[in-house]
């Protein structure tokens, strides 16, 4: 007989089990099974609350190598932060067996939301940068921008970031904590132009509807990823710079309608041939990533589901081995 026990897992569970150079390995081998077809994912689809000035986005997937499937349920409100003090992303996700379709855990994601996010920029960072690359340039200092510093000392010998934000407080703390954190040289920038002159790696997690570099300040050598696109109508890059560039996406039908791409994609600035590979392609060795020290490169993703699936899943076995989180009976 199968017990139906439900893992609750809270942010301060998830902070005690998940290194970042775990995640890195856990989302590389969910790219690799999307590209060998061992997953399953429906398009995120939203509900939209305009009077709140917010969205709710709902990511389900399944991952057969890893025997785990579930939905990520993401929220992302404007006025969180200076309404309620409260993160503009917000996350839960719901972790089912695939075996009976019960729920095995319910744990806070805006923490693996972090992660897996930090963790898709250091893996493009990893193939796609020039592995001598000194300089990161951070682009949005909010959650997901500390994720992504985290992920690029991973994986490059990261001596300097420049950082940029909207809101000048934000990068300030920024600079100071991952500082304390991590003993590198962070620099805030009060321009974005000079956080693109200076960085070899350049990653982009804004809400920007209209690009936020200027194709210019773009230097033969450098890497961009793109991350803060996740709804049509937005494009952090400039087309301009995604034609001239070796042009990465995570995964062609989502990234083409909600990713970064896809403003110059519906108007047909950018064509499918202008895109150079998935990037679990270059993982799975059909295609070389980085080829030259002068190429400029430019990954996109929107996100998906699989990834936060994956590191989930990580989460969950950690946490029954070490016994960490609330059991709870949701069925008699």
């Amino acid at each position: 007989m199968i017990k139906s026990e439900t893992l609750i897992l809270s942010q301060k569970d998830i902070k005690q089990l998940l290194s970042m150079k775990e995640a890195i390995e856990t989302v590389e081998n969910a790219f690799k099974d999307f590209a060998m077809g061992k997953t399953q994912m429906i398009p995120r689809k939203y509900l939209i609350f305009e009077k709140y000035a917010g969205k709710t986005g709902f990511m389900p997937a399944y991952i057969d190598t890893l025997d785990a499937s579930g939905i990520k349920i993401v929220s992302a409100h404007d006025e969180n932060p200076t309404k309620y003090g409260l993160p503009r992303v917000t996350a839960t996700t719901i972790l089912t067996d695939p075996k009976t379709g019960l729920p095995l855990s319910v744990m806070d994601a805006t923490y693996t939301t972090m992660m897996r996010t930090g963790a898709i920029a250091a893996i493009a960072a990893k193939y796609l940068s020039r592995q001598n690359s000194r300089v990161a340039g951070i682009i949005g200092t909010g959650v997901q921008g500390r994720g992504q510093l985290m992920g690029l000392i991973e994986v490059r010998d990261i001596e300097k970031a420049w950082v940029y934000d909207a809101i000048p407080e934000q990068s300030k703390r920024f600079v100071e904590d991952m500082r304390k954190q991590y003993g590198i040289d962070l620099e805030q920038a009060d321009n974005i132009q000079k956080v693109v002159e200076n960085a070899d790696i350049l990653v982009t997690s804004t809400t920007s509807k209209t690009p936020v570099i200027i194709d210019q300040w773009v230097k033969p050598g450098l890497h961009i990823t793109t991350m803060g696109v996740s709804a049509a109508g937005s494009q952090e890059i400039p087309t301009e710079t995604f034609k001239r560039s070796k042009l990465v996406i995570d995964d062609f039908n989502q990234t083409s309608q909600m990713g970064g791409i896809n403003v110059p994609f519906s108007k047909g600035f950018l064509k499918k041939e202008d895109i150079y590979a998935e990037i679990g392609e270059i993982l799975l060795g059909k295609k070389p990533g980085r080829t030259s020290s002068e190429e400029i490169t430019v990954f996109v993703t929107s996100g998906l589901p699989i990834q936060d699936i994956a590191v989930a899943r990580l989460a969950y076995d950690k946490a029954k081995e070490r016994g960490i989180g609330k059991i709870v009976q949701l069925m008699e």
